[in-house]
């Protein structure tokens, strides 16, 4: 991540890119977690508004090799206010290692398994036992 955030005012001045941000082409908001602030410090989370996001935010699509879409987003100069700052400054780390912790329990969504288990019970279904012998 190449994410700067700046004081400005009542909030921050976004400046720089996050990859693997999973989800953001659709997402109504995501966080992000810049550079730490200040520094050296723990990174402080905040939340940006996602797939019709402010002006100076784009993304552009990554395809895993599992052919599923994540994703590289650009912001330039995105201010972001105050009350979009998750928890208290300098605990992000902290904040993005616990959602990620979570995150590795459901590291797979729901549908691709059930259309695997669909294909296995088919199979198995009407497999000949003795086939193979």
């Amino acid at each position: 991540m190449q994410l700067k955030a700046t004081r400005d005012g009542d909030g921050w001045r976004l400046n720089g890119q996050k990859t693997w941000t999973t989800s953001a082409h659709f997402a109504d908001w995501y966080w992000v977690g810049p550079a730490p602030i200040p520094r050296p410090r723990s990174t402080t989370d905040l939340v940006v508004s996602g797939a019709d996001g402010p002006p100076g935010h784009h993304g552009e699509a990554i395809w895993t090799m599992g052919d599923e879409r994540t994703n590289e987003v650009y912001l330039d100069d995105v201010f972001v206010p105050d009350d979009y700052v998750v928890g208290e400054l300098n605990h992000g780390f902290q904040y993005i290692s616990e959602a990620l912790d979570l995150e590795r329990f459901t590291l797979f969504t729901y549908s691709p398994i059930a259309q695997r288990l669909d294909l296995l019970t088919e199979y198995v279904a009407t497999a000949n036992a003795t086939a193979n012998r």
